[in-house]
C-alpha cells in the first residue's frame, strides 16, 4: 500500500527544512570558527601634515579604533618626536577633546620631544588628542614619532599594544572643513 499523497508531500518539506536549517547553522558557525575573514581593527595614531594657519604652523594627532574605553593617556620618552624645519624653541604641545599636556620637553640642545598627555575624565576611542603649534624653519615642517618610544593607556589602566603609527591626512580634513 502506497501512503496518502499529502504525508510524502510533508515528510519532504520536513526533511527540506531540516536540511536548510543544518546548512545554516553550519556557516554561521563557521564565521565564529574564523573560516571567514573578520578583520579586528588595530589601534592607529593619527599624524597629519603640517598646516599654516596665519603665521603659525600645527600638526594634530589623532586616534582611532582605540579598544573600549578609549585612550587615557599618552606617554613619550626623550627621542619619541623629531622634528624637520621646525624651531624648537616654539614648539608647544596642547591638549583637545579633554586632554591635557602635563609635560612636553622639545628643547635643546636635545630638541627630540618627550611627552605625557591624559585625558581628564575618561578615555577617548577616537578623535583628536594633541595639537603641536610652532614655527618653521624651512619649506616643510614635519615631525616623526617613534612608536618604541611610546607608550599608550587605556581607561581601564592597561597598556594599549599593539598600536600603529599613521601619516594621514583624510581623517584630519573632515576635521578642518568645518573651521
Amino acid at each position: 500500500m502506497r501512503p496518502a499523497r499529502g504525508a510524502t508531500t510533508r515528510a519532504w518539506c520536513r526533511w527540506r527544512a531540516i536540511g536548510l536549517l543544518a546548512a545554516g547553522s553550519l556557516v554561521a558557525l563557521s564565521g565564529c570558527a574564523g573560516f571567514f575573514a573578520t578583520t579586528v581593527p588595530i589601534p592607529t595614531l593619527l599624524v597629519a601634515p603640517a598646516v599654516r594657519r596665519a603665521n603659525i604652523w600645527e600638526i594634530r594627532i589623532s586616534v582611532v579604533d582605540m579598544p573600549a574605553g578609549g585612550l587615557a593617556g599618552i606617554a613619550m620618552q626623550n627621542g619619541g618626536l623629531t622634528t624637520t624645519d621646525i624651531d624648537v624653541n616654539t614648539l608647544t604641545a596642547n591638549g583637545q577633546n579633554g586632554f591635557l599636556v602635563w609635560w612636553f620637553d622639545a628643547l635643546p640642545p636635545d630638541p627630540q620631544g618627550a611627552l605625557c598627555a591624559t585625558h581628564a575624565y575618561s578615555g577617548i576611542e577616537s578623535g583628536e588628542i594633541l595639537v603641536l603649534w610652532f614655527q618653521a624653519t624651512g619649506p616643510a615642517p614635519s615631525i616623526t614619532i617613534d612608536g618604541s618610544k611610546i607608550q599608550l593607556g587605556s581607561d581601564a589602566n592597561t597598556l594599549i599594544a599593539p598600536f600603529d603609527i599613521a601619516y594621514d591626512v583624510s581623517y584630519h580634513l573632515k576635521e578642518v572643513g568645518g573651521r
